[in-house]
């Protein structure tokens, strides 16, 4: 009996055994390898399948034909939208480009799929009317539409022969020679279509990657969210028993007995077995023998930094690591941080094109000339990075406009004309008169054509834009990465014919969309002689490489990230899909859970998110819940510096500012940059429309404890009653009005319950008390005298000695958790002690410094600190640090993590 169908045992190299299987075959059979073919999922695998055969000291010229049943176009993705804007224009005329080319985009998604998934158009005649009553009916005429005339449309624009909408399996000939699918799992119809083929030939194989039996997880039909649902749709189509499918691995070429060892090898519980039985609700009572870590970071830079250390440590390790991530901006990260540190690692960058600089800088151009050289817009353009290449100082003039015309008086409206009048009269003529040259020179042509608002040629406006490109910065725009746009752009400008005639808004608009959906992969080069120590991909080509590697990273673990959200086409109801043979939207999720079960064949997973991306991945979820050891969480608060990396920084060596606040200096020693921001420009963020909830509670916190010590002081004699009493009525009357719910008010009470019993307990002894004691001190540095002042929330004289307490409310600083340090606290010490603090004596020592934790969640916490030992060095270099950045010798720099400079604009800043 012919066995047609065979499957890769569990943590073997599919790659491998498929070259070692078709070499055993082609002894077997005396077929020359150059006569077979192999088919393989995607374009990606290739080069690994071709190494493979390298390995094996296979020469070039005798190598198997390998093809991807993936379709690769023959027409490009512009001139297809072109052609379906042309074909939808007539029907739907009122509606703005905008909106028409996310019609036409999904019109033609609609229309591929329809031709992958075996769909019928024509079935939208059959389908009665009273069936759409429930659908808008321009939806129902334009699917009529699309099935009645865009077939005949496309003929007339494409030759049939040539026609990108053919079968898959019409494009090849009769199956002729030994042919081999591998790595398919039959999950998209036509690669189903092409097994069923393959199974009917006598020289034709199949060689699935492993995957369990999905009858053993499951007697019943699965579900599409399950990752075994589009195999188990392919055994049923092709009529297969799981039980029929021959196992392969190394062992399976010296022993005939191989089926039954690769069963007993697979059996082990593993990450893959504790993901299958989450779907069932099963429980594991063996830990799972996969090594597993998992990481989670605040941002989504720090999600970068993680993941390119924990491929530096495999590196240096010697370890081979594949890093799967569905987030190409992250991968693109990890790629430039490890390029800085000289690490190689293999990588297919599909970055949209709006990534790229020189995008980004087409669009600020065309948006410049379309809003007639508006201010913002101007000065955006002005400013953007592509100039620092070719003209350097391009950027600090025109900082220096800003700050020496513009701050604090009127914008120009138009800052070219600005230029044209008063540029001969600024510090730097020559830059003027050169940008004023520019632009008559090269932008004239174009920006006649925009203010025209007459409709062009695609092709026109392209060209005319090219020639003002090149003709003020040459080929400096397409350097590196640049090199993509302009292919990009060649690519548009070639398929031009297929747009009709639009305007400048309309051609904006345009530009937009395809720059931010337009995906241009680098081609990829893999070593064939060597293994690849590092590599980088997606989820799809990721279940396939994961057994190859001995470390797999998976990263971007949360909703919307992995798995994806779920997405629709808008000219499909739901209700329609099962009618038109489509696919359920819930199998999205299942092909992604495919995809990470996969992953999960790897010796050794790394898991690493980052939280403000959004909540854990139902995935991740699955896996901590079913184990009886659970995957168990890293918090990582450090980011990975990468020392080559440039960062912004700012120098000022002119603004001195006369007073200061505690808080400021806090400020100036955590964040610099925002130090800067706040008290050298003065910019502060907008006030929010309404303040949080735990805002409002954490002022009424300190108000209600300040009000308590000034009716019941700690040098006077109170019964407990007493206390009590005052404590409850002020709580009544302060937090219970604002609070309604019965269990928010149980956790007031037990909040200042614990404060209760620790103040009865201080009060065995008398104590003087200080309620929001201000303080100021002048203090005469390098740049001049400045005046110090702050405010403390209670400082209490004992007799062992003085004690500054600061009440929170919110969350904790790490570094009071962690260390009980806070350099707040410090500084009002240092006043103080300094006799800083008007009526409260400096004659007591300072023995310690309290916070008052005060939180709903947790309680009442106290944390007690003693003094700093060097308080006098301390803050003396912290006034040597403010000198130094006061005087200009020491830069404001930014932080990498996520902090409220982030949300200040350059808007704001020209309004203070």
């Amino acid at each position: 009996m012919r066995h047609f169908a065979m499957m890769s045992a569990k943590k073997e190299n599919l790659f491998a055994l498929t070259v070692r299987w078709i070499e055993y075959q082609s002894n077997f059979l005396n077929i020359p390898l150059s006569r077979w073919k192999i088919y393989v999922p995607y374009t990606r695998c290739i080069p690994f399948l071709r190494r493979a055969f390298f390995t094996h000291d296979s020469a070039e010229e005798c190598l198997p034909k390998i093809y991807s049943v993936s379709k690769n176009d023959s027409l490009p993705f512009e001139r297809k939208l072109g052609w379906m804007l042309s074909f939808l224009t007539p029907v739907i005329p009122d509606i703005p480009l905008e909106r028409r080319i996310m019609i036409a985009q999904d019109a033609l998604l609609l229309w591929e799929q329809s031709l992958m998934y075996e769909t019928s158009w024509h079935k939208l005649y059959e389908v009665q009317e009273e069936f759409f009553s429930q659908y808008e009916c321009s939806t129902l005429h334009l699917l009529r539409y699309i099935s009645e005339l865009w077939p005949d449309f496309l003929k007339k624009k494409n030759p049939p022969r040539e026609s990108v909408y053919e079968h898959f399996l019409d494009r090849f000939d009769e199956l002729k020679d030994p042919t081999v699918l591998m790595g398919a799992q039959g999950t998209l119809p036509f690669t189903r279509e092409m097994m069923k083929q393959l199974k009917k030939y006598p020289q034709g194989w199949i060689l699935f990657p492993y995957a369990p039996n999905p009858s053993q997880t499951s007697q019943d039909s699965l579900s599409a969210f399950h990752p075994l649902y589009g195999f188990q749709k392919t055994l049923l189509d092709l009529n297969l028993n799981y039980d029929d499918i021959v196992i392969i691995c190394d062992e399976y070429f010296k022993s005939s007995n191989i089926k039954k060892k690769s069963k007993k090898i697979s059996s082990f519980p593993d990450a893959q077995d504790a993901f299958l039985a989450s779907y069932h609700g099963n429980f594991l009572t063996v830990p799972i023998k996969n090594t597993l870590h998992y990481y989670t970071v605040t941002t989504p830079m720090e999600e970068a930094y993680q993941v390119a250390q924990c491929l530096i440590t495999c590196y240096k390790k010697g370890k081979s690591a594949l890093c799967a991530t569905p987030d190409p901006v992250l991968a693109q990260g990890v790629s430039i941080l490890l390029e800085n540190e000289g690490i190689p690692i293999q990588w297919q960058g599909s970055l949209c094109l709006i990534h790229h600089t020189s995008a980004h800088f087409i669009l600020c151009l065309w948006q410049c000339i379309e809003k007639k050289w508006s201010f913002f817009s101007a000065s955006d353009f002005l400013k953007h990075n592509t100039w620092k290449g070719r003209y350097p100082g391009l950027f600090q003039w025109m900082c220096f406009l800003e700050n020496r015309y513009f701050r604090g008086n009127p914008l120009p409206e138009n800052l070219w004309e600005w230029l044209n009048r008063h540029g001969q009269h600024t510090p730097y003529p020559r830059i003027a008169e050169r940008i004023i040259k520019s632009f008559h020179s090269f932008f004239s042509s174009l920006s006649s054509m925009i203010n025209s608002l007459q409709r062009y040629s695609l092709e026109l406006w392209l060209n005319t834009l090219n020639q003002a490109l090149e003709g003020v910065l040459k080929d400096w725009l397409w350097k590196e990465s640049g090199k993509k746009v302009k292919e990009a752009l060649n690519e548009l400008i070639n398929n031009a014919f297929a747009y009709e005639a639009l305007n400048a808004a309309e051609v904006g608009v345009l530009l937009n969309h395809l720059f931010q959906n337009y995906f241009l992969s680098s081609p990829e080069h893999l070593n064939d002689s060597c293994e690849t120590l590092l590599y980088l991909c997606g989820p799809k080509e990721a279940r396939l490489l994961a057994p190859s590697y001995d470390v797999c990273i998976l990263t971007s673990l949360y909703e919307g990230g992995w798995p994806r959200g779920i997405t629709t086409n808008s000219l499909l109801p739901s209700g329609l899909q099962e009618h038109l043979k489509f696919p359920p939207s819930s199998w999205q999720i299942g092909m992604a859970a495919r995809n990470f079960l996969s992953c999960l064949n790897a010796p050794e997973i790394i898991f690493i998110r980052s939280k403000n991306s959004g909540d854990p991945s139902r995935f991740l979820l699955r896996l901590q819940g079913i184990s009886s050891s659970p995957v168990l969480e890293n918090f990582k608060n450090f980011p990975y510096f990468v020392p080559s990396c440039d960062k912004p920084r700012v120098l000022c060596s002119q603004i001195k500012p006369k007073i200061l606040s505690v808080s400021d200096m806090v400020l100036l020693y955590n964040n610099p940059y925002g130090f800067y921001l706040k008290r050298i420009l003065g910019i502060y963020p907008l006030a929010p429309l309404q303040k949080e909830a735990g805002t409002s509670l954490g002022i009424l916190f300190h108000r209600l404890l300040e009000q308590w010590m000034r009716r019941c002081p700690g040098n006077v004699s109170f019964l407990e009653s007493v206390l009590k009493f005052h404590l409850m009525q002020l709580i009544e009357e302060m937090l219970f009005p604002q609070y309604s719910n019965r269990m928010i008010r149980t956790q007031i009470l037990r909040c200042f319950e614990g404060f209760f019993e620790y103040e009865l307990e201080s009060r065995k002894n008398f104590f003087t008390s200080f309620i929001e004691a201000k303080g100021r001190k002048e203090v005469n540095t390098a740049f001049g005298s400045v005046v110090l002042v702050a405010q403390a929330d209670r400082i209490d004289y004992k007799r062992e000695g003085g004690i500054i307490i600061d009440y929170k409310t919110g969350v904790l600083p790490k570094t009071i958790q962690d260390d009980g340090v806070s350099s707040q606290l410090w500084w009002l010490a240092w006043i103080l002690k300094n006799n800083g603090f008007k009526g409260v004596p400096d004659t007591f020592p300072i023995q310690k410094v309290q916070w008052f934790h005060l939180s709903l969640s947790h309680g009442f916490q106290c944390i007690s600190a003693k003094a700093l030992e060097h308080l006098e060095d301390y803050i003396q270099n912290q006034w040597k640090t403010l000198e130094g950045y006061i005087s200009g010798t020491l830069p404001y720099i930014p932080l990498e993590t996520e902090n409220f400079t982030d949300g200040i604009s350059r808007r704001l800043e020209w309004k203070n």
